[in-house]
């Protein structure tokens, strides 16, 4: 899994990867990860990757995907909100 360029790739798209993941990068000057679109698995999914991409318009975006990604099971849009609404 590596590019031409001496650059470990890893495509991550399930959400246990999240925490070793960050420990890999931490170690590993040469690992690079690359951020793929959101599977759409339902409107709850159209609607958290749309709040991901939201975030990202604010600097935001790897904070908003960590806690998605990291969080519970999506049911409701609501849920998405709760994780993505700015902490005072």
């Amino acid at each position: 899994m590596s590019s031409s360029s001496n650059t470990s790739t890893i495509t991550a798209h399930f959400a246990s990867s999240s925490f070793p993941l960050q420990a890999l990068l931490a170690q590993d000057p040469k690992l690079a990860v690359l951020y793929k679109d959101w599977p759409v698995l339902g409107a709850v999914s159209v609607y958290a990757a749309s709040s991901a991409l939201a975030a990202g318009f604010q600097g935001k975006y790897q904070v908003a995907h960590d806690a998605l990604i990291g969080g519970p099971r999506l049911a409701r849009n609501e849920q998405v909100d709760a994780i993505c609404r700015p902490r005072a």
